[in-house]
């Protein structure tokens, strides 16, 4: 079993959800697109060409950003697992 599957687990046997209609997978999609922006943004604010950031050494990360972005719709759209 995944840790995805672990969390949906739990998700579902939770007497205290009270989300209305959303399901555990939408739960979960929306957490896992919250965490990857966060991440985007991390990258982005670090990048010495496009940011005032100073502290990535790698040169400009902002496709990589870009694609998290990208993967955040995905999953809040439910097309990622």
């Amino acid at each position: 079993m995944s840790i995805r599957d672990d969390i949906l687990v739990g998700l579902r046997a939770s007497e205290d959800l009270t989300v209305g209609d959303t399901t555990p997978e939408q739960l979960l999609g929306a957490y896992r697109a919250k965490v990857l922006r966060e991440v985007a943004t991390e990258i982005g604010d670090a990048c010495p060409d496009h940011a005032d950031g100073d502290t990535c050494y790698l040169g400009c990360q902002c496709a990589a950003a870009r694609d998290l972005r990208r993967m955040a719709d995905e999953a809040e759209k439910g097309d990622a697992s």
